[in-house]
């Protein structure tokens, strides 16, 4: 008897849990929410997910842009990856130059996003190796699939992201619009904070 109460109110939780989203969407004043949102230099959206998953062979970084350039994704954030690779680039904190890795990888994390409809993206990746050990970095370059990947991707239609050169760092860094491609994203933006 036990077990079924802790189920359902795990039930409980989870259908609160989901059915949130759609009670400030439909909320009379959401609309409100989101302007003072951007005004305090906050950009909200509603959110789309999308899923995909690559097969061998398949490069997880030239497959993940050229779906966000063909759904036309002008700001999307990684929710979930989980695969294995056969080989990555990746550049590890604080180095100029990229570690690569030509063997048997399982993929633990990959977090960043993907601006411009994907165009230009900022992923890191964590992987790990046949003895366990784990190495992770800012990715770069070819990362071809070695059985599969599978992807959950974030898009968040009312808000662009683009990168553009910030003087401070010397990088094309996240700059964030509220608004949607069609109307050019023009009503406010802020840097990456």
């Amino acid at each position: 008897l036990r077990m079924w109460w802790q189920q359902a109110a795990l039930a409980l939780v989870l259908l609160a849990a989901c059915s949130v989203p759609f009670v400030a969407a439909a909320h009379p004043s959401a609309k409100s929410v989101r302007r003072r949102a951007v005004r305090a230099g906050v950009h909200t959206s509603p959110v789309v997910a999308h899923a995909l998953r690559m097969r061998e062979g398949d490069d997880l970084i030239s497959t993940l842009t050229s779906y966000c350039a063909r759904h036309g994704l002008t700001a999307t954030c990684i929710s979930s990856c989980v695969g294995s690779l056969s080989a990555v680039q990746l550049r590890l904190a604080g180095a100029d130059a990229f570690l690569e890795l030509q063997e048997p990888l399982e993929i633990v994390s990959l977090v960043g996003t993907v601006a411009n409809a994907g165009a230009s993206f900022h992923l890191h990746a964590a992987v790990s190796r046949r003895d366990g050990s784990v190495v992770g970095g800012h990715i770069k370059g070819a990362a071809p699939v070695a059985t599969t990947a599978e992807l959950v991707l974030t898009e968040m239609p009312e808000i662009v992201f683009t990168r553009e050169p910030d003087a401070a760092t010397g990088y094309a860094e996240l700059v964030i619009r509220s608004g949607s491609i069609a109307d050019g994203g023009r009503y406010t933006s802020m840097s990456s904070w």
